[in-house]
């Protein structure tokens, strides 16, 4: 009784869709007031649909959903905003399996009439999903009923009962080896025009490029003096980067990237203070836009504000400065990742692994940190689009969305080998 006084208002939605009256009380249909069209075939298409859910889930292939979804299928409730059509709901499963492959949609039970049933759902291995280290909990995945509507043998339309829902998604990953233990951190983002190309010089801070939008080309050529560092990395000759490509820049070494796209390219930059020398960029003593090599040839340093670039200007805006945090001991990953919080939902991690960066991309977040020393004190921030945080190693953390719009976060994570 309890569970179909649950089932309410998905059931009144399908009503309305349907025209046929559903009682909350039981699976009883009543007598539909006009024809419908015959419900043979609606509950087979209704479990080819949840196999290939479930079989992207634990696979990360979801091409059967092609067979078992419409393209422009019209997806209603709390999957409404990750997926909107099929490639969206494509991408959600696959989020799923990167973050919860042990996630499984049972069917409990099925009322179909016509061309659309209403599916009550066991979701099972909620607890065995990860996000960066941490189980996910405080978020719901799935929800316990789903409608649909079948058309030419596939899915065309589908409602989905899940409330304070989540996607994560993790974008890329490269190897961390640094193990310095406390080092100055920075996340900048560089926009580069359409066309144009950014320069600077290498500087004494490890950079790795994220490739947010955009195809770029990247040339690196080591500086003359920079030999007796004992740190440099080969030459790297017009290597093309692209859409989620992740690459490590060579220390002290002039970088060259040029936007071979018709729109602007943005890219996130991370960088970690070396040991050889101070840090000029994250030393607040330096003047933004100053370059403390070759201040002479205006090339641009890696600094926050508009930079002159060979072709054009470029803009570097400081997404996070000045942060310091510990690294972990015997190296690991840096491991770029991505989470969208719907209204209401609530990341909550127990005990934040690594370091974490985190920038809100729209939205807006209530942060609350605490780490488990000293005083346990908890600091709560509020975070717009386009402010960013550190959340320290071993830190209690809650990440909640309070708005009426969903809010988009970027993690860039240093973790731990084991984690």
């Amino acid at each position: 009784m309890e569970r179909h006084r649950a089932l309410a208002p998905l059931i009144t939605l399908l009503a309305i869709a349907t025209g046929v009256t559903l009682f909350a009380t039981g699976w009883t249909l009543a007598s539909p007031a006009v024809a419908l069209p015959p419900s043979v075939g609606t509950e087979q298409v209704v479990r080819d649909f949840y196999e290939a859910i479930n079989f992207g889930i634990r696979t990360g292939d979801t091409s059967m959903l092609e067979s078992a979804v419409f393209e422009d299928v019209v997806i209603h409730g709390g999957l409404a905003m990750f997926a909107p059509d099929r490639a969206g709901f494509e991408r959600y499963v696959n989020s799923l399996h990167a973050t919860s492959s042990q996630l499984e949609l049972s069917l409990a039970g099925i009322v179909s009439t016509g061309d659309r049933s209403m599916v009550d759902l066991n979701v099972r291995g909620t607890d065995e999903g990860a996000f960066l280290g941490n189980p996910i909990s405080g978020v719901s995945l799935w929800g316990s009923v789903d409608a649909v509507r079948v058309s030419n043998r596939k899915v065309v339309e589908f409602w989905s009962g899940a409330n304070g829902t989540a996607q994560f998604e993790m974008l890329a990953e490269a190897p961390f080896v640094d193990t310095v233990a406390d080092q100055p951190l920075a996340l900048d983002r560089l926009t580069i025009p359409s066309g144009e190309t950014f320069a600077a010089e290498g500087t004494d801070e490890k950079r790795w490029l994220y490739v947010e939008t955009g195809h770029v080309t990247i040339s690196t050529t080591q500086m003359d003096w920079a030999s007796s560092e004992g740190i440099l990395e080969p030459d790297v000759a017009k290597m093309p980067l692209n859409p989620g490509d992740l690459r490590s820049v060579p220390i002290w070494s002039r970088t060259e990237l040029r936007n071979r796209s018709q729109e602007p390219a943005s890219l996130l930059v991370f960088a970690v203070g070396l040991r050889t020398r101070a840090t000029p960029r994250l030393d607040p003593a330096y003047p933004q836009g100053q370059s403390t090599t070759y201040a002479g040839l205006k090339l641009p340093s890696w600094w926050a504000g508009a930079q002159e670039g060979i072709d054009g200007e470029a803009m570097v805006t400081s997404l996070i400065g000045n942060a310091k945090s510990t690294l972990p001991e015997h190296g690991g990953s840096l491991t770029i990742a991505r989470a969208t919080l719907a209204p209401g939902s609530v990341l909550s991690i127990n005990e934040v692994k690594g370091s974490q960066l985190i920038y809100v991309n729209d939205g807006s977040l209530e942060l609350s940190a605490m780490v488990p020393d000293g005083d346990n004190v908890r600091a709560v921030h509020h975070l717009e689009s386009g402010a960013g945080a550190l959340l320290d190693p071993y830190s209690v953390a809650s990440l909640r969305n309070n708005e009426a719009e969903p809010v988009v976060i970027t993690f860039v994570a240093i973790l731990p080998a084991e984690a």
